[in-house]
């Protein structure tokens, strides 16, 4: 019906806008610096109000965001180079390879070495 085409637009308009910061952060490698939610908005021609609504209606933080970005970057080059840990984590911006780990861990439920391990597995 047509009451349903508005907010379906807006929905679409809303998703569109997580996609492309989601590919400004990684095409970007954003995450590997600090960025700023205002300096995002900026580049995707937005206010940042605008932008945090949208993230925020997506149930995302922008730091949250910035995290995966940060921990599928890690897996990346945990899983594609022969890094050692300590430069992956440079690499990914970690402050040392202890916060990696600590990070690793809790958005994936396992170790770096345990996913490289799983990973040279398979």
């Amino acid at each position: 019906s047509e009451n349903n085409v508005v907010p379906n637009i807006c929905a679409q308009q809303h998703r569109t806008l997580i996609r492309k910061l989601t590919s400004l952060l990684h095409e970007a490698h954003f995450y590997q610096h600090e960025t700023s939610l205002a300096s995002c908005a900026l580049a995707l021609n937005v206010s940042e109000r605008t932008l945090q609504r949208r993230l925020n209606e997506a149930s995302l933080s922008f730091q949250s965001l910035r995290k995966m970005l940060q921990i599928y970057y890690a897996t990346e080059l945990i899983a594609g180079t022969s890094l050692k840990l300590p430069e992956v984590a440079a690499s990914a911006n970690y402050a040392d390879a202890a916060h990696l780990i600590r990070h690793f861990r809790d958005a994936t439920g396992m170790t770096p070495r345990k996913f490289e391990t799983y990973f040279l597995a398979r």
